[in-house]
């Protein structure tokens, strides 16, 4: 047929007198009335659109849709109420083919486990009463995704460890000889957790997918994986085998590969959005002084079970803190005016913003090893003196003038970061340590800064009340007013704590109570773990874990 005019420019209609039609090479025309006579059961058209229909394969849909009936039944009767799985659990690394000790160390699905790995036990015995003949499921209260602990009992999961996280949870799991590459289910309704039945049934498998993907793949792609952190759902190769960018994962996003790429197409920073690692930076309070080897930051990597880098040293003003993660760095300016060609050499060093500093008097947290002008090395202090060492020799660099000190810190530009510092500035105006924390704010890499400012908890409520005000101002609902909350009753009910007769004039003074500090700045084990507690409850709320 000839090029005509193409549909998109005719004219719409509302009612056409004649259809077009094909049959084999020959076209003709059919009258609208004569097509709605033989659709509704007579004439060539039904009869065309009858011998179309294969009767067997309508026999074999009627009986699978017998089959899944059934299912249905089944999994009403091993979980309870049904309803369509909307929340997802979160990878984990494998599942497993029984009942498991749900403590110390053993394989599952024919894998070796990692302290600190997810998996799924959906099969377990305690507590059942009633298993799948064919899939082995069961109702076990002890069904759940947990962590891996070779030395003691697997704990729930952090976001599966609550009664309301239970139901309509899906979980992809990645790896294992009979499991890996399946989506599972669970659709229980829980309202006592250990005790109602929770029943996980196979939603989605992927297996023959990730097996063939894996032994026919992997060389042609040049060892690079077919499936990273997120995993591969669905995705297209080239008429030559190559991996392309249209891929998704099981959640039916892009891939982390694929969001990398068209960054990188785009000239777009190389993360879209800070984390999943998490920095804490700041002064004795985020190092945990007083804690007894309890710290916010461990708190916190134990609830969101994520990698945390810690970056806090004593004694620190706001200046010395920015200066040693980097946003505002140390200038430094070499006795001799030159970085010599190999050793060490003394030098002054000074804020970018004009602030006093003095790092490395309590710890090197973020700093080392560092680059100054393009020359890696170590900076140190000793005898009152600070110096540069370079790691290898080379040509002398002159130094004609201040030049920064890029340091180790560098690397947690993409992480989620929190920001507690100012204790040691000695002053209740805090537009110095504003400032300071808007440029750690503008350092971060990612399009998505993720990022909270926590406020001073020392002196009363009433004297630190401006400086909460201008936090509050300048950062909204990422500044945790943890001062507020410390000094209250409510504070001393999480952590199980009677109140003392200090602590009620504490409290009635608006000063955090003696019960959850070890001296009049720094706080002890239970209130560090407070801490951790409101900054987590922030991350959630932010949808950051």
């Amino acid at each position: 047929m000839s090029a005509g005019i193409p549909v998109t420019d005719a004219p719409e209609i509302p009612l056409a007198d004649w259809l077009v039609g094909v049959e084999g090479s020959v076209s003709g025309r059919v009258s609208f009335a004569s097509f709605a006579t033989q659709l509704a059961g007579s004439g060539a058209v039904y009869e065309a659109l009858l011998g179309k229909v294969d009767l067997p394969v309508l026999t074999a849909i009627d009986t699978r849709v017998g089959t899944v009936e059934t299912e249905l039944s089944d999994l009403q009767a091993l979980g309870g109420a049904v309803s369509a799985p909307s929340a997802a659990g979160g990878p984990v690394a494998t599942a497993t083919t029984g009942d498991v000790a749900l403590t110390g160390a053993y394989t599952v699905d024919g894998r070796t486990m990692t302290n600190g790995e997810a998996y799924l036990a959906w099969q377990q015995a305690a507590g059942a009463t009633v298993t799948h003949p064919d899939t082995g499921a069961t109702n076990s209260p002890e069904n759940g995704i947990y962590i891996y602990n070779d030395a003691g009992a697997h704990a729930r999961r952090s976001d599966m460890d609550a009664a309301g996280d239970v139901q309509a949870t899906s979980v992809f799991v990645t790896e294992g000889t009979a499991n890996g590459g399946k989506t599972f289910s669970t659709y229980s309704v829980v309202a006592t957790l250990g005790t109602d039945p929770i029943t996980w049934v196979l939603a989605q498998d992927q297996s023959g997918l990730k097996a063939y993907v894996d032994a026919r793949f992997d060389t042609t792609l040049q060892s690079v994986p077919i499936y990273d952190e997120s995993g591969v759902g669905f995705g297209f190769i080239d008429s030559v085998k190559r991996r392309t960018d249209l891929e998704v994962g099981p959640n039916g996003r892009f891939t982390t590969r694929v969001i990398s790429n068209i960054a990188s197409a785009l000239s777009l920073p190389a993360s879209v959005q800070s984390g999943p690692a998490i920095t804490c930076v700041g002064d004795s309070l985020t190092a945990g002084a007083g804690g007894g080897g309890t710290s916010f930051p461990g708190v916190l990597a134990y609830l969101t079970g994520r990698v945390m880098h810690y970056l806090g040293v004593g004694g620190e003003t706001s200046a010395t803190i920015v200066g040693r993660l980097g946003p505002l760095p140390f200038l430094l300016t070499p006795v001799g005016g030159e970085i010599p060609a190999s050793g060490s050499v003394p030098v002054t060093l000074t804020g970018t913003d004009g602030g006093a500093v003095a790092p490395l008097l309590q710890g090197s947290a973020g700093i080392n090893p560092c680059t100054w002008l393009g020359v890696d090395g170590t900076f140190s202090y000793s005898g009152g003196t600070y110096s540069f060492t370079r790691s290898t020799p080379g040509a002398a660099v002159p130094v004609p003038r201040p030049a920064p000190l890029i340091t180790a810190a560098k690397a947690h530009r993409d992480d989620i970061m929190i920001m507690w510092w100012g204790q040691n500035d000695g002053t209740n105006d805090a537009t110095d340590i504003i400032a300071r924390q808007k440029a750690a704010i503008q350092w971060l890499s990612p399009l998505d800064k993720r990022w909270l400012v926590c406020g001073l908890t020392t002196s009363s409520l009433s004297y630190r009340a401006p400086m909460h005000a201008q936090f509050l101002a300048e950062f909204g609902r990422r500044f945790v007013n943890l001062h507020e909350y410390l000094a209250s009753y409510a504070a001393l009910a999480e952590a199980g704590i009677t109140p003392t007769a200090q602590d009620d004039i504490d409290i009635a003074n608006g000063v955090v109570p003696t019960s959850l500090r070890s001296d009049s700045t720094h706080l002890n084990a239970a209130g560090y773990t407070l801490v951790a507690n409101c900054i987590y409850a922030r991350l959630l709320e932010f949808g950051w874990v």
